[in-house]
């Protein structure tokens, strides 16, 4: 666990300290990590509910992510997407997001429905699978698992700078870079130190510990007295019991 929280504090690094931070003020800055903070708390008591009630009322993770899935888009459409639509802000006529505009780009566009779908699709799978490593795991390794998935973003953004001349992703940052492969680094070998898969028992201070009890013989006993011994197994006649009465008539 200690792995994957420097590894993770490794890769923010890059991000507070780059040149790209610069453009925020310091209490934007304040504003972003404490909203970032509220969303994984929140992500980490969605978790949690869900392992309750997956092993403890033994719900499917397909009825899970049906059940999220049907509470999700009702607050969406009833509640979220509303509220955005009255906000002001920069789009279409004055709203902060215009979600009638947005139905007419879907229809008109069939390239954004297909990449729709395909996206609501993807989070189906990924609920799923992240729902079934809960039930025969734990919600813990499925954090663990999710946090990598910030480093196969980063490696396809990659590819996908240098494969498009540009055109898409990110290029390596040669001030930071080294310090991302650091912290993705932790992250890889604190997964597989926490799922067992890697094993460093070897080192001292890593070695695990049993904790069960060690039973020491005891060699001082106190010697039996044979006589006492053989007296203890000779069966007690009625005459010599304490509350034998005998009955003269």
């Amino acid at each position: 666990m200690l792995c994957t929280v420097i590894g993770l504090a490794l890769v923010g690094t890059k991000s507070v300290f780059s040149g790209h931070s610069s453009q925020h003020t310091a209490a934007q800055s304040a504003i972003g990590i404490a909203l970032v903070l509220a969303g994984a708390f929140s992500s980490a008591c969605q978790m949690i509910v869900e392992e309750t009630f997956i092993k403890n009322r033994g719900f499917h993770p397909l009825q899970a992510v049906g059940m999220e899935g049907l509470f999700g888009s009702f607050m969406m459409i009833v509640i979220a997407l509303p509220a955005v639509h009255f906000i002001p802000g920069g789009d279409l006529n004055g709203s902060y997001e215009n979600f009638i505009d947005a139905m007419y780009q879907l229809g008109d566009s069939p390239l954004i429905l297909v990449n729709c779908f395909l996206y609501i699709l993807s989070i189906a799978f990924f609920n799923y699978f992240g729902l079934s490593i809960t039930r025969y795991l734990s919600a813990v390794h499925r954090t663990l698992i999710d946090a990598l998935r910030t480093s196969f973003v980063w490696l396809i953004s990659l590819i996908l700078y240098y494969s498009t001349s540009g055109r898409f992703g990110e290029p390596f940052d040669t001030a930071w870079g080294l310090i991302q492969i650091d912290g993705f680094a932790f992250l890889i070998i604190g997964m597989l130190l926490y799922n067992k898969v890697m094993d460093i028992t070897f080192i001292p201070c890593c070695a695990e510990r049993s904790n069960e009890p060690v039973l020491v013989e005891n060699m001082e006993s106190d010697p039996v007295d044979p006589v006492q011994e053989d007296a203890e197994k000779m069966p007690v006649t009625p005459a010599q019991h304490p509350y034998y009465v005998v009955n003269n008539d």
